[in-house]
């Protein structure tokens, strides 16, 4: 998948994804690291979306920052990091959404229905927890 295929946000938010497992010593990019990315991106447009829904943002923040940090860790390896199966169908599936919608760019509303569908199980139930409705983030 090429980056020239997302938006700007979009973009940082992938950017951010990959500092995350950096920061926390993780090898493989996983929907977990893409999760506190869509949340915590600055002017966050999915987080404005989760707040209007009424959504506990600092809680549900709070909580996908405790997924990052139970996930496996490397240490001493020089390798890049690698996108993981689950990251890599949300992906997919943020595509075939934007295909589908007759957008020509990926958008973080994308992004953030690929992890609702596609997300890891850890994701999938953490974003259930707290209510968050798909309907929300299709345009």
């Amino acid at each position: 998948m090429k980056l020239d295929k997302f938006t700007q946000k979009s973009t940082e938010a992938i950017e951010l994804t990959q500092k995350l497992a950096d920061k926390y010593g993780q090898q493989e990019l996983q929907t977990e690291h893409l999760l506190y990315a869509l949340l915590t991106l600055e002017d966050s447009l999915v987080a404005k979306i989760l707040m209007k829904q009424g959504i506990a943002l600092d809680s549900l923040v709070r909580e996908a920052e405790n997924l990052l940090a139970g996930l496996p860790r490397v240490s001493g390896s020089s390798q890049d990091p690698y996108v993981g199966t689950a990251l890599r169908k949300s992906l997919e599936n943020a595509e075939d959404e934007a295909r589908k919608m007759g957008d020509q760019y990926i958008s973080v509303e994308h992004l953030f229905l690929g992890l609702i569908r596609n997300g890891s199980a850890g994701v999938k139930n953490l974003l259930k927890k707290y209510g968050v409705k798909e309907s929300e983030f299709i345009m």
